[in-house]
């Protein structure tokens, strides 16, 4: 998907150039106001912050859902991509992103499978965005695993949780060099134990003793 522009990177006056976004009018010509900023750099409108950047204003407008958009805030991310985004781009992203999503809509394999062939031949389109042909080279390298989950409706999520949680017990105690130990990390972290059979456990106790030999 096409990224926000990063705002605040270097300043234009200190290393000699001038450059305003789209919503400026000529980004030749930044209007210049008084005093520095926190980096001490001189202020220009909207050059060295990103407070009136459009597309900034609405980065979490763009990552909902469209179902869930008011009419306020759809008609706010419909005004703000008209001003931040000349290009059309990140407009073409977030369909792309909307399309994506209905096609996990759709309870028929094959009904899924002929929109998901659409969405190839229309993200993989010359005219696209490079991140959009991207993504679309991406679903046609996973055709079949996508079209999978439409015939099962089961993913490999709860797998990937729960090796997730092992690779974090792992982590935190800076490895494991016994098997067993590790099985037991892993079981009291994730396995739900029934802790009311601990009083029934006989602990197994090792005499420093015999452990000298003596």
């Amino acid at each position: 998907m096409t990224q926000l522009p990063r705002r605040k990177t270097r300043c234009p006056i200190q290393y000699g150039y001038l450059s305003g976004p789209p919503w400026q009018g000529d980004p030749n010509t930044p209007k210049l106001v008084s005093g520095l900023d926190r980096n001490g750099c001189p202020k220009t409108s909207e050059i060295c912050s990103r407070g009136g950047d459009p597309l900034y204003r609405i980065r979490r407008l763009l990552n909902m859902a469209k179902e869930k958009l008011t009419e306020g805030a759809n008609a706010k991310l419909t005004h703000l991509l008209e001003l931040g985004d000349p290009d059309n781009e990140v407009a073409t992203s977030w369909r792309v992103k909307e399309s994506l999503r209905e096609l996990y809509t759709y309870r028929d394999p094959d009904l899924a499978r002929d929109h998901l062939d659409a969405l190839i031949s229309d993200f993989t389109d010359n005219q696209r965005p490079p991140e959009v042909q991207l993504l679309g080279r991406t679903l046609k390298s996973w055709h079949d695993e996508i079209l999978a989950w439409h015939r099962s409706f089961v993913t490999n999520g709860p797998t990937e949780s729960m090796n997730n949680l092992i690779k974090r017990i792992k982590r935190i105690a800076f490895g494991m060099t016994n098997f067993a130990n590790f099985r037991i990390r892993v079981l009291l972290s994730a396995g739900k134990p029934d802790w009311s059979l601990l009083a029934t456990v006989t602990p197994v106790t090792t005499h420093i003793s015999s452990a000298l030999g003596s």
